[in-house]
């Protein structure tokens, strides 16, 4: 299951590259993905691990993410 943040008009590769960060640390996280065309962060969960729309959200504030985004859960 991934979970993929849209994060419209990502405004560069410091933020970008500082939530992925944040986002690895979390427990259950495989891998993120930057997908610059798409605007998207995406988390991939490794399989029987389960990560909260909570927990993204609060590593996201954590990271001072200043701009718009949101949280998607699908495959």
């Amino acid at each position: 299951m991934g979970r993929s943040s849209s994060v419209p008009g990502i405004p560069g590769p410091y933020w970008a590259y500082g939530l992925e960060k944040r986002l690895l640390r979390l427990d259950g996280i495989q891998e993120v993905r930057l997908l610059w065309k798409e605007e998207e962060i995406r988390a991939v969960v490794r399989p029987g691990e389960k990560v909260s729309t909570r927990d993204i959200e609060e590593t996201v504030r954590r990271a001072d993410y200043p701009y718009k985004y949101s949280i998607k859960i699908g495959p």
